[in-house]
């Protein structure tokens, strides 16, 4: 039987013509070449949406943020979400710096959860060489009776005048620990159609009280995908807006009761019994028209009473305020006490408010104290409508 074997490849190369080997080797490049464009083309093409958050929840839980700017762009993402904002807050977007503003301050805001945190020293560590007393032995027993003078002096101090009260803070527009959440809960693929797809997961914001999907918008293009934007970012912006209502409801609703309760320890230190308004008349056109006010009370609190300032609000007999003035009192008044007050003001006759106190038979007033000082230095007065819109700007 004969065996079938084959040519030597270079034996069979040599005896070709010229013409011919110059035609094998043309057909090798294009071969080789060819397979080598494509192999390249294979190492080097760009990820797919899979792969970009594979990519994405890697970079997320270590925190690089080198690897985060190669599939997020945070200024597009960033300028989604401040649109959103304005929107849902009746602003027109085309405003370009407050569009501008906000967005930078959402990108901040992003860049600040996702990060590349630090490592935590050992910072307040005392060291092994570090002497027990620093400051030497004597100082070291000065700093023990002073210790123990505090907590001596905090014992017999009096219980406080008004429970403390905390301001709660504004609900942060994203959880601070989202991060950490995204790592626990990675981004998958949820849809995708053409160049654009969906990258998915949620966001639990307990500050907030709400927890709501997060849908990423990603852009395919010559790079690969990258993410551009907030795809759900108006039904976060409406959960948010929701939560920050319901906030500023609370945070006016405790502003009040705290005003509140000032008002009634003031009120008990200085207890008015009785006000009474007196305007003399018929003094001539040119003259000042004095204006006398007289307060009886009694200080019903447990410390001393320094100081006190308030309105006395002149009314008439159905309520109606007519003028509003201020009132100082100084005088020393201790607990259990009781006090008269009277003051003289000239008004100056010209003054509307005047005329009208004049064209009443008789005034009734009320006063409402904004400030008391108390024998022990402390001090107690109404928290000022400025404060509370600060809170809530």
């Amino acid at each position: 039987m004969r065996r079938f074997s084959l040519p030597n490849p270079v034996s069979f190369f040599r005896s070709l013509s010229l013409k011919r080997r110059v035609g094998v080797l043309l057909a090798l490049v294009l071969i080789l070449g060819g397979g080598g464009v494509a192999y390249m083309r294979f190492v080097n093409a760009p990820p797919s949406l899979e792969e970009t958050a594979a990519a994405l929840n890697f970079a997320i839980k270590n925190k690089s943020l080198d690897e985060l700017n190669k599939y997020v762009d945070f200024g597009a993402l960033s300028l989604s979400v401040a649109k959103a904002i304005l929107t849902a807050e009746g602003t027109q977007v085309a405003d370009e710096a407050k569009l501008k503003e906000l967005s930078e301050k959402v990108r901040v805001r992003i860049l600040d959860i996702f990060k590349e945190g630090g490592q935590v020293g050992k910072k307040g560590e005392q060291s092994e060489s570090a002497p027990v007393y620093p400051e030497g032995r004597e100082g070291a027993i000065q700093r023990e009776l002073d210790k123990y003078k505090t907590r001596l002096e905090a014992k017999n101090a009096p219980g406080p005048l008004l429970p403390p009260m905390v301001d709660e803070p504004r609900p942060p527009v994203l959880p601070d620990d989202l991060a950490r959440q995204l790592a626990e809960k990675p981004l998958s693929v949820q849809a995708r159609e053409g160049n654009f797809g969906i990258l998915a997961s949620s966001i639990n914001n307990p500050k907030a009280g709400y927890e709501a999907p997060l849908k990423l918008l990603a852009l395919d293009s010559a790079n690969g995908w990258k993410v551009v934007g907030l795809s759900n970012a108006q039904e976060l912006t409406a959960r948010y807006l929701e939560a920050l209502a319901k906030w500023r409801g609370r945070t006016i609703e405790a502003f009040r009761d705290e005003n509140r309760l000032r008002s009634e320890v003031m009120s008990k230190h200085f207890h008015v019994l009785s006000c009474q308004a007196f305007m003399a008349k018929n003094l001539g056109e040119q003259a000042d028209v004095p204006l006398v006010i007289t307060l009886e009370g009694v200080n019903m609190g447990e410390r001393g009473l320094m100081s006190a300032g308030m309105e006395c609000h002149l009314q008439k007999k159905d309520g109606t305020i007519v003028a509003s003035v201020p009132l100082n009192s100084a005088r020393a008044v201790a607990s259990g006490d009781s006090f008269t007050q009277r003051w003289q003001i000239e008004l100056p006759n010209g003054l509307p408010e005047t005329k009208a106190l004049l064209a009443e038979n008789k005034l009734y007033c009320s006063t409402a104290l904004s400030a008391i000082s108390l024998s022990d230095g402390r001090i107690v007065h109404l928290r000022p409508q400025s404060e509370l819109d600060a809170l809530l700007k």
